[in-house]
Order: C-alpha cells, then structure tokens, then sequence
C-alpha cells in the first residue's frame, strides 16, 4: 500500500509542477469597450498600446460602423506606420474582413491573427485597418475621452492622438515560463520516486 502511495505522489508531483508552469500560457486582454462616437473614414486607422506581457498577440478586436474587405497592419513601436497617408513597413500584414454594427456602444469585430505577433511587456505597438495602402478605412467606434493610457487612436497611419482611443481589444499570450533549477529538481524528483516505487512493486509481483 505505501508503494502505491509513492507511485501516486510522485506522479502527482511531476503533474503538479507541469500544471502549475501551463498556467502562464493563458490568454490575457488588453480592452478598451466603451464607445461614444466614430472616428474615420480617414486613411490608416488604428491605435497604439503597450504591451502587457512579453509573448504574443494572437487576437485584435475592434468595432467598425462599415463593412467590407480591408486589411490589418501591426507595426513595432506606438507611432503608427511613420508614413502620413501611408501604410509604410508594417512588421505584419493580413487580409481581414469587417460587419458593420448599427451603433458606437455594442460588438466587437474578431480579427485572428494567422500568425501570432511578437511583443514585450512594456513596449508600445500600433495597428492600422486600412486598403493596403489605397482608399480609406472603415469608420471604426471609438471614444475622446481618453479612456485608454497606454496608447492612442492612429489616423493618417502616423497622427496619433493624445485624448481618443479607438473600440478595441488585445489578446496576449505570454511566453510560457523556464522552469527553475529547484522546479526542475522537484519534476525530476517525481519521476524518479514514481518510476523506483513503480520497480519494485513489479518485482515483488514477479517473485510472489
């Protein structure tokens, strides 16, 4: 019986610990929802913010008054593109497509990214809806009050605002963390006492 104990609490150890370091790897949101008015149809428009974990950002959500096909840039650092009615040398580009919602206060427009964006905790990053670079964005919901201190609404692709944020959500996962050497000694630990207790209770069996 106290074998067995041993195989259980060793096992539960070893699964402990891994389970424990998994947490990390959930998605945290950066949201701004509250929408009073719509900002656009201005050419490359988005918003800044600061990442708040070092990982990625797998997910942007907004809440745009047009519909249509339009495209989604990302760009390292919170000055939007740095090209005036540009699109510029976006870190990341894809095509995404966007349903009009009938008023600034409900809905979120779910953009996946098709390959996660890399950021570091701290680090300002902007992104843009735009036509790649012709015609205007989508009139997209947003709010003057300055709701959001961690960036600021992106017009023009390089204009951006000291007062007005767009509707908008951030999805990051964090970088999943390095176990520690006494983390690694307490996995190692379990396995080893699960695997020894394992041993001899299949030999006591062979020679019974």
């Amino acid at each position: 019986m106290f074998k067995i104990f041993r195989v259980l609490l060793g096992a539960g150890l070893a699964i402990g610990i891994w389970a424990g370091l998994g947490v990390a790897a959930q998605a945290q949101t950066i949201s701004q929802s509250v929408g009073t008015t719509a900002y656009g149809s201005t050419i490359n428009l988005g918003q800044s913010f600061t990442a708040t974990t070092t990982g990625t950002v797998t997910q942007i959500n907004v809440r745009s008054r047009g519909a249509g096909g339009y495209f989604l840039h990302l760009y390292n650092g919170g000055a939007g593109s740095g090209v005036s009615g540009g699109i510029g040398t976006p870190a990341y580009g894809q095509a995404v497509t966007l349903t009009a919602f009938p008023d600034n206060l409900t809905g979120f427009n779910t953009l996946l990214l098709a390959t996660p964006f890399p950021v570091i905790q701290g680090q300002q990053y902007s992104f843009t809806i735009d036509n790649n670079g012709g015609g205007s964005a989508p009139p997209l919901a947003g709010n003057g009050a300055n709701p959001y201190a961690g960036g600021g609404l992106v017009t023009f692709g390089n204009s951006v605002s000291g007062v007005s944020d767009l509707v908008f959500q951030i999805y990051e996962t964090p970088t999943p963390p390095i176990p520690t050497l006494s983390e690694w000694a307490m996995i190692l630990f379990g396995v080893i006492l699960a695997g020894g207790a394992a041993l001899l209770i299949q030999r006591r069996q062979i020679t019974v």
